[in-house]
């Protein structure tokens, strides 16, 4: 399917008010905007602003940006508008990433513009009928896709662009789901393989094969994961999980994690505090362990210190209370 044909059968075949894309950007925007960012990475992506001025598709569940809004994100890469998936950036060399707002961990969606697009009209025509009406999708509980319904966005997406780490990564987390660990491990060497950069993917290999017993190499997978992050919060805290598997490395992996994120303890001890208030004991523990790391490698002030040994006991008190 040549370029924005995918885009115009999708016009052309839903009734007003699906979609609702912008007249073309004048050259005086285009020029106005390629001054501001320095430069548009992608000629795809400027013959779209030269036929659609950005604009919404599938009832706004795709937001592309104007000229007037596109932005410089995280990392010199353009923020072009937003999806089911997250936001979308467009990188210097030209790929569409995805990522949550929240935390800067991208992932690649298209090898290039053109590609992306045209995968993410197939897969958001999977959830529409042709009067432009939410087919049978959603489960009726959590008003969530069904599963059924995510392989096959995954798998489409996988099939089409052989670039991108979005789709093997959708399928891990569902095999994950369906308790198929081998089948996630194969998904996840896939999606890290076609992105080195792929942070999550490598965040969640590295959690498998902790749970494997594969202490060195999810160590490895948590540096990888670590270095793949514009995120400071996170790659000080998968630096401190990869330092937890190696007593050799852990001092100054301890350091770098902190020197990342001076207000990593700060964090810390406020998340388990939020866990114990959600009686998330387990999980409390988790978070407590890493601060005891910080505490045997000096690096907590004593108010936190403090802090802690009050955390402990409770702790203590709640695993007693547990055991009656």
């Amino acid at each position: 399917m040549s370029f924005f044909e995918s885009v115009r059968l999708a016009l052309s075949r839903h009734p007003v008010g699906v979609h609702a894309l912008a007249s073309p950007a004048t050259a005086a925007e285009l020029a106005t905007l390629e001054q501001r960012v320095s430069g548009l990475p992608s000629s795809d992506y400027r013959e779209f602003l030269a036929t659609w001025n950005g604009g919404t598709m599938f009832h706004e569940s795709l937001l592309l940006l104007s000229t007037e809004q596109v932005c410089l994100a995280a990392g010199d890469r353009l923020l072009i508008g937003e999806c089911s998936d997250g936001l979308l950036w467009l990188a210097r060399q030209g790929q569409v990433l995805v990522v949550d707002d929240e935390e800067p961990d991208p992932l690649i969606a298209g090898s290039d513009f053109a590609t992306w697009l045209d995968v993410a009209m197939s897969r958001e025509a999977l959830l529409v009928d042709r009067d432009g009406e939410f087919r049978d999708v959603f489960d009726e509980e959590d008003g969530v896709l069904r599963i059924e319904i995510r392989r096959k966005r995954a798998q489409l997406g996988r099939k089409r662009d052989h670039g991108a780490s979005l789709y093997p990564m959708e399928l891990a987390e569902l095999a994950l789901e369906e308790g198929s660990d081998e089948q996630a491990h194969k998904l996840l060497i896939e999606a890290t393989s076609r992105d080195p950069q792929a942070g999550p993917a490598w965040e969640l290999l590295a959690a498998l094969y902790r749970q494997a017993g594969e202490s060195e190499l999810a160590h490895d997978a948590y540096l990888r994961a670590a270095s793949s992050t514009a995120s400071a919060m996170l790659q000080a805290m998968r630096l401190l999980e990869a330092a937890q598997l190696s007593p050799i490395h852990a001092s100054a992996l301890v350091e770098a994690a902190t020197s990342a994120d001076p207000d990593l303890s700060s964090r810390l001890l406020e998340q388990v505090r939020e866990r114990l208030a959600a009686h998330e004991t387990d999980e409390a523990k988790q978070l407590q362990a890493k601060l005891r790391l910080l505490a045997f490698h000096n690096r907590l002030p004593s108010t936190i210190s403090t802090e802690i040994e009050r955390i402990e006991r409770d702790l203590r008190s709640r695993d007693a209370l547990r055991v009656l």
